[in-house]
């Protein structure tokens, strides 16, 4: 079968007794949920421990509905998925499905952010670690790693690193007073 057949789904694990449930995304709905009653009976530590976590303080599986929102061949089922959640606002994703570029950004942004508050002193050292180290640049000079973006784009660093390479003529055979 090939890749532009294969039907993606979004499904949902409702719980029976609560409002709460998860929705998730598979390009094979049978192995999937059996995937998800593994992950259940297994007591690991995985990416969605909410959800297990969940389904064995409220009745465990017997206590769960597996249905499919949407079939689809030609689905972006990350994307879609991500449109479900934030419709319907599961509360057992831990995770978003779908991430623009603009979410990694601001993600990267929150846990250097986070880091840096809880490490104050790493990164101190590791700043001033950063501050010592030198590079040997082609033009010929030594500076400071952290000063490399700004020294590229000194005259001085450009005209040690220019070369000017000229084309080749086409004929390269020599000329008849060069064969004497």
């Amino acid at each position: 079968m090939g890749r532009s057949n294969i039907i993606m789904s979004i499904y949902k694990i409702q719980c029976l007794t609560t409002d709460d449930f998860y929705i998730g995304s598979t390009n094979n709905f049978t192995r999937r949920r059996y995937e998800h009653r593994n992950r259940y009976n297994c007591n690991t530590k995985n990416s969605n421990d909410k959800l297990y976590d969940f389904m064995r303080l409220n009745g465990g599986l017997d206590n769960f509905e597996f249905s499919i929102l949407e079939e689809d061949i030609s689905i972006n089922k990350r994307l879609v998925e991500q449109k479900y959640i934030n419709e319907l606002k599961p509360t057992l994703n831990a995770i978003k499905s779908y991430a623009t570029e603009e979410d990694k950004r601001l993600s990267l942004c929150k846990n250097s952010t986070r880091y840096r508050l809880k490490y104050p002193d790493k990164v101190k050292e590791y700043d001033k670690e950063y501050k010592k180290k030198e590079y040997d640049c082609e033009c010929g000079k030594t500076i400071k790693v952290f000063k490399k973006a700004r020294h590229e784009r000194t005259k001085n660093h450009i005209n040690n690193t220019s070369t000017l390479i000229l084309p080749l003529p086409l004929d390269a055979s020599p000329s008849p007073s060069q064969s004497q």
